[in-house]
């Protein structure tokens, strides 16, 4: 590339018309950005990991063992005990 050449590629690049500082914090910004998803996936590759078909088989177990509990499977054993019943109204005679 000729001086010619390389004076339009300067003129025309943005980052080279930029003042150091605001290139070098861009950059930091972006370095830490990138320390972040490295910290993420450094975690994640530490995670123990199961198959999809054993989750399935603990999720149903999970399911089956607190049926009971549910009260949208169950319902309430009194009205009072619901607490999203329509609160009865008080009037005053």
């Amino acid at each position: 590339m000729g001086e010619t050449g390389q004076r339009r590629y300067m003129e025309s690049n943005s980052c080279a018309r930029r003042k150091p500082t605001r290139l070098f914090l861009g950059t930091m910004s972006n370095l830490q950005q990138q320390r972040k998803i490295v910290e993420q996936l450094r975690r994640e590759a530490g995670l123990k990991r199961m198959e999809v078909s054993a989750a399935v088989e603990d999720l149903k177990k999970y399911i089956q063992d607190h049926e009971s509990d549910d009260y949208l499977l169950v319902g309430f054993h009194s009205q009072k005990a619901n607490p999203f019943r329509e609160k009865s109204s008080c009037s005053v005679l």
